[in-house]
C-alpha cells in the first residue's frame, strides 16, 4: 500500500484538482426546473417531511410514499432546510455524493498505484458522462455508487488492518446506510466483495476478518430503529416494502408496475453503460487487460506484500465493476441508470492504465489510443458544418434557449480541441498536458450541458423514444 502521507506540494497540487472537481459536478444544478415525475417525486416528499415535521413516514400529497428507503429525501430535507425550496438545494445532495465519491476512488487510488493514478482518476470520475449527469439528477443511483465505493474500501483496508475498529465500524455504517438508500440490493454487493476477496485467496478463514455476524448487528442499529417506527405508524409496511419493494421489483412482478419507460434490452443496458463512460469509454480494453494483469501477479509465488494488497483491491472492485451490469442482465426490472455504482472502480482502473502509460508500460495501447483520440476529435471538428443542427433537431426542446446554436457548437470546439491536443500529446507521451486537455475539453462540454439543461432533455428524449 503506497503511503498516505502527502508532502504539501502533493497536497496543493490533489486539493486544486479536487475542488475542481467539485466545482464541475455542482455546476448548473439550478437551471432547470425538476423533471417529472422522479425528480418531482423525490423533491416533493422531502418537502412534506418539512412541512409536516415528519421525517418518518414519507408523504406525496398527503398521502404515504414507501416505495424507497429514507436516506435521499432525509438529504434532500436537510438541503431543503439550509438552502430553501429551490432546485440547487433538491440536488445538491446528489452532487456531493457525486464529488465525495470522486474523492473515495482518489484517496484509494493513490494507495493502491500512487500519485499519478490517482490525479488520473480524479479527472476521469470528474468527466465521465454518466457521473455527470447522474450528479444533476434526483436518482439514488449515485449515491449508492458513492455508499458502495466507500464501503468496499473500508473492507480493503480491514484485510491491510485486520485489526482496525474503524474501518470496521465504518464498513458497516456505510453499508446501512446503503441499505437505508436503495434497499436490501445493498447487501448482495457485501456478500459478493467479501466472497470473492475468500475465494480469490482460497482462504475461508479470511471472513473472519470481516467478522460478518458483528458487522450484521451494525448494519441493523443503522436500519431497524427507522424500520420499527415506519411499521408503527404504517402496519404492514414491512411486507409491502420487502416484498413488494424489493423482491418483486427486482423480478419485475410488482404492483402496481412502474418504470416502463426506463426500462432498457440487455444488448442495450451494455451499451448505454459503456456510454456512462465517455469519454474515456476506449480506455477500457487497455485497462481491463491492465488490471487483469495485475491482479494475476499477486497471485505469484513471487508476489510481494504490496502486490497482494492491489490485487484484493481490485478483487473488490471488480465486484463493485461488474455486479451492477451482471446482477441486471437476465432481469427484465433493469433500467438503464442502474449501472451507474460500476462507473467509479472503472474509472480507477483507467486512471492505474494512465499511470502506466506514464511509466513507459503500456506503449502499444498508449499509441494506438492515442490515434483514436486525435481521428475523434478530427472527426468532431469536420462535423462542425451540420453536429449542431443535428443536436437541436434530436432535442426540440432546445431551440427555445437563446444562442443554442452558438452553446452547442462551442461544447463541440472543447470536445473537439480536448480530443485531438489530448491524443496529440499522449503520443507525444507528455500524459500530464494529454489529461489537462482532456478534462479542459470535457470542462467546456459540461458547461454548455448543463446551461441548455441537457441532463434534462436527454431524459425527455429517452421518454419519448418509449413512449
Amino acid at each position: 500500500m503506497q503511503s498516505v502521507k502527502l508532502n504539501k506540494y502533493v497536497e496543493w497540487i490533489d486539493g486544486v484538482l479536487l475542488f475542481a472537481a467539485f466545482i464541475l459536478i455542482t455546476y448548473g444544478l439550478e437551471k432547470y426546473g425538476l423533471f417529472e415525475p422522479h425528480e418531482g417525486h423525490f423533491a416533493g416528499v422531502a418537502r412534506e417531511m418539512i412541512l409536516q415535521g415528519d421525517w418518518v413516514t414519507p408523504t406525496l400529497n398527503g398521502a404515504p410514499y414507501l416505495n424507497k428507503p429514507p436516506l435521499l429525501y432525509w438529504l434532500i430535507a436537510t438541503s431543503f432546510k439550509l438552502f430553501g425550496f429551490q432546485e440547487f438545494a433538491a440536488r445538491f445532495p446528489i452532487a456531493l455524493a457525486g464529488w465525495l465519491g470522486v474523492v473515495v476512488a482518489w484517496l484509494w487510488s493513490r494507495q493502491i498505484w500512487g500519485v499519478i493514478a490517482s490525479r488520473a482518476t480524479i479527472v476521469l470520475l470528474s468527466t465521465g458522462v454518466g457521473w455527470f449527469i447522474f450528479a444533476h439528477q434526483l436518482l439514488i443511483d449515485e449515491l449508492l455508487g458513492t455508499l458502495l465505493l466507500a464501503m468496499m474500501y473500508c473492507l480493503w483496508r480491514l484485510t491491510v488492518q485486520p485489526k482496525s475498529h474503524g474501518f470496521f465500524v465504518a464498513a458497516y455504517l456505510l453499508l446501512g446506510l446503503a441499505v437505508l438508500a436503495k434497499g436490501i440490493l445493498a447487501l448482495a454487493f457485501w456478500v459478493a466483495g467479501c466472497g470473492a476477496i475468500a475465494l480469490t485467496t482460497r482462504r475461508w478463514q479470511t471472513l473472519k476478518i470481516f467478522r460478518p455476524l458483528l458487522g450484521i448487528a451494525i448494519v441493523a442499529a443503522v436500519v431497524v430503529p427507522w424500520c420499527i417506527a415506519v411499521e408503527q405508524d404504517n402496519p404492514g409496511f414491512l411486507q409491502y416494502f420487502l416484498l413488494n419493494e424489493n423482491f418483486k421489483r427486482a423480478l419485475d412482478a410488482r404492483w402496481p408496475p412502474d418504470y416502463s419507460i426506463s426500462k432498457i434490452s440487455p444488448w442495450g443496458y451494455v451499451a448505454v453503460s459503456a456510454v456512462w463512460c465517455l469519454p474515456w469509454t476506449f480506455l477500457l480494453p487497455p485497462t481491463l487487460k491492465g488490471a487483469w494483469e495485475d491482479w494475476r501477479h499477486g497471485f505469484k509465488a513471487a508476489a510481494t506484500p504490496q502486490d497482494r494488497q492491489r490485487s484484493d483491491a481490485l478483487t473488490l472492485l471488480g465486484v463493485l465493476a461488474v455486479l451492477p451490469i451482471v446482477m441486471f442482465l437476465p432481469l427484465s426490472s433493469r433500467l438503464y441508470y442502474y449501472s451507474i455504482p460500476a462507473v467509479p472502480p472503472l474509472a480507477m482502473m483507467t486512471g492505474y492504465w494512465w499511470s502506466m502509460a506514464w511509466q513507459g508500460k503500456a506503449e502499444r495501447s498508449r499509441i494506438w489510443i492515442s490515434w483514436i483520440m486525435t481521428s475523434l476529435g478530427v472527426a468532431l471538428m469536420t462535423g462542425l458544418l451540420w453536429l449542431p443542427q443535428e443536436v437541436i433537431a434530436l432535442f426540440p426542446e432546445l431551440s427555445q434557449t437563446k444562442g443554442v446554436k452558438t452553446i452547442v457548437t462551442v461544447q463541440i470546439v472543447g470536445l473537439s480541441v480536448g480530443f485531438i491536443g489530448s491524443g496529440a500529446f499522449l503520443l507525444r507521451r507528455q500524459l500530464a498536458i494529454a489529461l489537462v486537455l482532456l478534462w479542459f475539453g470535457f470542462i467546456l462540454n459540461a458547461s454548455g450541458l448543463a446551461f441548455i439543461k441537457i441532463p434534462y432533455y436527454i431524459l425527455i428524449y429517452y421518454d419519448r423514444l418509449n413512449g
